[in-house]
């Protein structure tokens, strides 16, 4: 049995954005939480390995990510270059919906409550104007808000993995795992 690999990010930004250029979740695994054993727990991402419309890849958009000065250089007018820029020009502290609409209105010029609207509509932005700007900061929002609550639910399922370090081993175990496995994978270390 081969197992299929996945694109995965912790960073919620870098999500969001990728789903914004169309990279669907990963259908198996979207969002994976980590429950690490010194306490610094975090979310994974996972993509399927190319957008809606076949043009981009995560490994592609990345690597844009990794050099978003260069991309942006490059590529001005490309809609991942708005998102970036959107993203990166985020005054301190922005992290809620509100901040980051407020963001937007000042990032686009157009009055917060159309800001608001749009995001309320996204789907039919979306189809009306998909090469806007507008439309790809708003999807933005968009999607990381979903990203956040999809997060929020499987915590609140209980359903995430325990990472366990120990010297150079590291071993996730399931949370939901059988407790005679957790047992059995514990007594490795």
């Amino acid at each position: 049995m081969t197992q299929r690999q996945s694109f995965g990010t912790g960073d919620i930004n870098l999500a969001a954005a990728m789903t914004t250029m169309g990279i669907p979740p990963d259908p198996v695994n979207p969002v994976e939480l980590i429950a690490r054993d010194n306490g610094r727990d975090y979310t994974r991402f996972h993509f399927r390995e190319v957008s809606y419309c076949g043009k981009y890849t995560p490994e592609e958009l990345s690597s844009a990510w990794t050099d978003a000065d260069q991309f942006k250089a490059e590529n001005p007018s490309h809609p991942f270059s708005v998102v970036m820029g959107f993203i990166s020009s985020r005054p301190q502290g922005c992290s809620l919906p509100d901040n980051w609409m407020e963001h937007a209105a000042e990032y686009l010029q157009m009055p917060v409550d159309a800001v608001r609207k749009t995001c309320k509509g996204i789907d039919a932005a979306c189809k009306a104007s998909p090469e806007s700007p507008a439309t790809y900061v708003c999807a933005f929002i968009v999607n990381r808000c979903d990203l956040i609550a999809h997060t929020h639910r499987k915590a609140n399922m209980g359903n995430h993995s325990n990472m366990m370090e120990r010297g150079k081993s590291i071993t996730t175990i399931p949370e939901l795992a059988p407790e005679r496995i957790k047992k059995h994978l514990l007594s490795q270390y």
